[in-house]
């Protein structure tokens, strides 16, 4: 919504007794410098006046009429704003083919000996409009000699007689000044003042998209729901010193070693560890090459000394190691394929007695 001044006549030329004429009707209200420029002309009809009137009516304040819009201007030039009356409260009419009017009005006494000798003639509303120029809002009235609008009547002494009333409504925010933050947004986006708002969500939007997907790719979680605070999170932690712990030192040599020594005593523990044969494996081999156990017990053997290797030690102990199991018995002549039958020479039927095994089943085991 958007604010504006206008000056008007303070004769009142076919407004009703007692009826302070505030705004004409009209659908193509103009000032003579051809204002509004930001929309196609000011409008007040009978619904957005009634409207309005109603609106004015329900509060309880009087509605200042000033000098020269001092009352907007006090906080520019640092200058007092006296009233120069009073539109009372509750006194607001629309009335139909005339406009917006107030039938409860005052002067002050000073004010009525300006306009009775001619010092002010002239009327200006402070209005509030939207984009199409339909006027919603009425901040106050002042009294001028630089009229903007010629529509509106003389002020005539005799007017100050009658009592006309505009209640006092908390001034509408300005909209011919930018919105600071939509302001903001838009400098901080790089883009122009004459950005829609529409434009600079979507491009806020998107911006905050860029963003999470660069921390993303950069291993940063941000929360959605407060981007710009886990943003500025993150990046706080940017500037933070390294913690003592973390800092390069030179490291100490009674504590650590280059890292070249250590690859290769790894390099050499794997080795030996690949070499070293199977202690229960070396025993059982040892034990059939000195005859201390026939080919048949092997498979025991081993079962017996990879579940108990001390066991398995100990009961190899309690056996001989057998000279005539760990050589061949034909004294390395050729096996004759006729027969299939080994002496009972004395070295066999000691080792069946110790083995307690018939000493025949013995030998044709060995045959």
């Amino acid at each position: 919504m958007k604010l504006s001044a206008l000056s008007l006549s303070l004769s009142q030329t076919g407004v009703p007794a007692n009826h302070f004429l505030i705004f004409p009707e009209g659908d193509a209200i103009k000032a003579k410098d051809g204002r509004p420029f930001d929309a196609p002309a000011w409008i007040m009809k009978k619904d957005n006046g009634m409207a309005l009137a109603a609106s004015l009516n329900q509060s309880a304040k009087d509605l200042v009429i000033d000098y020269e819009h001092q009352t907007i201007l006090s906080k520019e030039n640092g200058q007092p704003a006296p009233a120069a009356g009073w539109l009372k409260a509750g006194s607001f009419v629309y009335v139909d083919g005339v406009g917006l009017c107030s039938n409860n009005y005052e002067f002050t006494a000073k004010a009525k000996d300006y306009i009775d000798n001619g010092e002010y003639r002239f009327k200006s509303p402070v209005v509030l409009y939207n984009k199409a120029g339909v006027v919603l809002g009425l901040h106050s009235v002042a009294i001028t000699n630089d009229p903007a609008l010629s529509i509106l009547d003389e002020l005539k002494p005799a007017l100050l007689t009658a009592a006309i009333t505009i209640p006092q409504t908390k001034p509408q925010q300005q909209e011919n000044s930018m919105n600071p933050l939509l302001a903001l947004i838009l400098a901080s986006l790089g883009l122009a003042e004459t950005t829609t708002e529409e434009q600079a969500i979507a491009a806020l939007n998107q911006n905050f998209a860029d963003i999470k997907s660069k921390a993303t790719a950069k291993g940063l979680m941000l929360d959605d729901g407060k981007l710009l605070a886990s943003l500025s999170a993150e990046i706080a932690k940017v500037g933070e010193p390294i913690p003592a712990t973390l800092e390069q030192k030179e490291p100490d040599p009674a504590k650590y070693v280059p890292i070249e020594v250590v690859t290769a005593l790894n390099e050499k523990i794997a080795e030996l560890q690949g070499n070293q044969k199977d202690p229960a494996e070396e025993l059982v081999a040892e034990a059939l090459s000195n005859g201390q156990l026939l080919p048949a017990q092997e498979s025991w053997a081993m079962l017996y000394a990879q579940k108990d290797l001390q066991g398995f030690k100990d009961y190899l102990s309690r056996q001989p190691k057998i000279a005539a199991l760990t050589q061949s018995q034909t004294a390395g002549k050729p096996v004759s394929t006729a027969t299939t039958t080994v002496a009972l020479t004395a070295d066999v039927k000691l080792v069946a007695a110790q083995l307690g095994v018939d000493a025949k089943d013995l030998a044709s085991s060995m045959a």
